[in-house]
């Protein structure tokens, strides 16, 4: 199950060219990092996002991401 994973996703340098950030992402109740850089991520950080309360960093580094962080 999602939320069981850990503290830290590292997930970066997929070239994954345009693709939206997932808004499954915001099930990772114990997410504390994300890491998200060399994806070549687009769109607006989902707010999904905002139901990580321990969610403490976000590194994305797109300069196609808009939007606040939720």
């Amino acid at each position: 199950e999602l939320t069981e994973l850990h503290e830290f996703l590292v997930y970066k340098n997929n070239d994954l060219n345009g693709k939206k950030v997932p808004t499954e992402l915001g099930q990772l109740t114990n997410l504390v990092s994300l890491y998200l850089q060399g994806n070549s991520l687009a769109g607006i950080l989902p707010t999904e996002l905002g139901q990580l309360i321990l969610l403490r960093e976000i590194r994305a580094h797109e300069k196609e991401l808009t939007g606040s962080i939720p």
